[in-house]
C-alpha cells in the first residue's frame, strides 16, 4: 500500500515538474532583432529586445514578433510620434512576422500587438530626433582674400564670362555647414551640406554626398527621372594664406563648354 501511495505522489510531483517547465517555456509574445556583431556582420541568429525600442524622425526600424498565433494586428497609441505596419504574408521571405516602425517627431508611444487567440504585448518606442546622429563642421568665409575661380579649356573670352557669372550668383554664399554620418564599418558615410548667407539665411542644400578616397566630398544631382544630372565636388586645401574651401562647378558649364574645368575657392574659417 505504501508503495502504491508513494508511485502515486511521485507521479503528481512529476506532473508538477512538467506543467512547470512547460509553462517557463512559453513566453509569449515576444520582439527580436537579428544579432549583429562589430558593427555590421550579421550572425544569424535572434536576440531579445525586452519591450524597448529607440528609432529616429524620418527613419525606421524592424523588429520580429514571436511566440504570436496566426495573423497579427499592431496599432500605435501615437501616431503622431510614431507608426507602425505589420509585415506578414507569402509574399514576405521573412521566417517570423516582423512589425515596421516609423518615427515620426520625437516623444513615446505604445506599440500593442494582438494575435488571432487575443494574446497581446507591448512594445514602448522612444523616437529621438535624427538630427543627432550627425556630425556638423561650420566653415565661413574671411574677408581677407577675394573669391577665387579658376577657369581652363576655354578661351579667354569665355573664362571671363564663366568667371563673371560664378562672382554674381555665389557672392550671397558665406557660411557652410557641413554634415557627416555614419553608416556602418566598410560603408562610406553620409553626408550633406547646408549653404547659407552672411544673416544665417539657408540658400540651399545639397544631400546625399559621400567622401572619396581622395578626400573629396561629392553630391551628385538627380533629374525627376532619377538620372544622375550634375556633380558638384567639395574639399579643403591649405596653404600660406590659410584654409581654402574648393568647389568643383564644372558641370554648371559642361553641356555649353565640353573641354571647360571650374573652381570656385573661398578662404574660410572653422567655426564650429
Amino acid at each position: 500500500m505504501k508503495s502504491v501511495r508513494l508511485a502515486g505522489v511521485l507521479s503528481m510531483l512529476l506532473a508538477l515538474v512538467c506543467f512547470s517547465g512547460c509553462s517557463d517555456s512559453d513566453e509569449g509574445i515576444y520582439f527580436t532583432q537579428d544579432e549583429v556583431v562589430q558593427g555590421d556582420i550579421l550572425t544569424g541568429k535572434q536576440v531579445n529586445i525586452g519591450n524597448s525600442l529607440t528609432v529616429y524622425t524620418g527613419m525606421g526600424n524592424e523588429v520580429y514578433v514571436q511566440g504570436g498565433s496566426g495573423n497579427l494586428s499592431a496599432v500605435s497609441a501615437d501616431e503622431q510620434v510614431a507608426t507602425v505596419e505589420v509585415i506578414q504574408g507569402l509574399f514576405d521571405d521573412s521566417k517570423y512576422p516582423r512589425l515596421r516602425i516609423m518615427g515620426v517627431s520625437v516623444g513615446n508611444a505604445a506599440v500593442t500587438v494582438t494575435d488571432e487567440r487575443g494574446n497581446t504585448a507591448t512594445l514602448q518606442v522612444k523616437v529621438e530626433d535624427s538630427e543627432t546622429l550627425w556630425s556638423s563642421y561650420t566653415y565661413q568665409k574671411t574677408s581677407l582674400i577675394e573669391d577665387v575661380c579658376r577657369v581652363t579649356g576655354v578661351s579667354d573670352e569665355a573664362a571671363g564670362a564663366i568667371r563673371s557669372d560664378i562672382l554674381t550668383r555665389k557672392n550671397k554664399e558665406f557660411r557652410f555647414v557641413f554634415k557627416v554620418r555614419s553608416i556602418s564599418a566598410g560603408l562610406p558615410s553620409m553626408s550633406k551640406l547646408s549653404v547659407r548667407d552672411a544673416e544665417g539665411n539657408q540658400l540651399y542644400e545639397l544631400s546625399d554626398g559621400y567622401l572619396t578616397q581622395k578626400g573629396q566630398l561629392t553630391f551628385g544631382i538627380v533629374n525627376a527621372d532619377g538620372v544622375p544630372e550634375k556633380t558638384y565636388t567639395f574639399s579643403l586645401i591649405d596653404d600660406e594664406q590659410g584654409r581654402w574651401l574648393v568647389e568643383d562647378l564644372t558641370y554648371d558649364y559642361k553641356a555649353q563648354y565640353p573641354g571647360v574645368q571650374v573652381e570656385l575657392r573661398r578662404l574660410v574659417k572653422k567655426i564650429g
